[in-house]
């Protein structure tokens, strides 16, 4: 989405960083695919958003401002994910239990 919370085409990049390393750069919105084409690179600033990726503050090569991360908006199922490891164990020991059960019986 952008700015406006229009629908749209996030126009992004592969950059190269000062070290080698590269990263996913949201360069801007457009409504048309394959648009921002003109970039030819350079500095940016922006936000670093889950990906990981850096969504440009500042819009380029004549793109429309992109909608900023919102921490919110990520969804914290951390508990539910909690529980369901916790479950998955204790079958595992419940599981394991019945086998020593069942070999003592032998």
């Amino acid at each position: 989405h952008n700015a406006a919370g229009e629908s749209g085409m996030a126009q992004t990049a592969e950059c190269v960083m000062a070290d080698g390393s590269k990263a996913l750069v949201v360069l801007g919105w457009s409504r048309m695919p394959m648009a921002g084409g003109d970039w030819n690179g350079g500095t940016l600033h922006g936000v670093i958003a889950p990906g990981p990726r850096l969504v440009a503050v500042s819009p380029v090569a004549g793109l429309e401002a992109n909608a900023i991360p919102d921490p919110s908006e990520i969804p914290n199922n951390h508990f539910a994910y909690a529980i369901q490891w916790f479950l998955c164990a204790a079958t595992a020991l419940v599981s394991y239990a019945l086998a020593l059960v069942k070999r003592e019986r032998k």
